[in-house]
């Protein structure tokens, strides 16, 4: 397979988290993506709706969550999505 085809234009990897250089997204750009946000013992603990149930959820998926979002121009990630990219984190 051509290798060519499978890249992305640099326009489409603009503002995607991940690697050494994380972005670090604001409460207010996490919650626009559908995780809630709470503070329990000074630490942040990430959750959203999963099948009509809250689940907590790693930073990385959080940070992911928030990735999709902007790259699909604002669309949540559906639940199938979502146990998608939990699977792969």
């Amino acid at each position: 397979m051509d290798s060519r085809i499978m890249k992305l234009d640099d326009d489409m990897l603009e503002g995607v988290s991940g690697g050494v250089d994380r972005i670090r997204y604001t409460d207010p750009d996490l919650r626009k993506a559908g995780v809630t946000i709470q503070n329990k013992a000074g630490k942040k603990v990430y959750s959203t709706m999963l099948d009509g149930k809250r689940v907590e959820v790693s930073e990385s998926v959080a940070f992911g969550m928030c990735d999709c979002y902007n790259l699909s121009g604002g669309a949540k990630l559906t639940d199938s999505q979502l146990r998608d990219l939990i699977s792969q984190s």
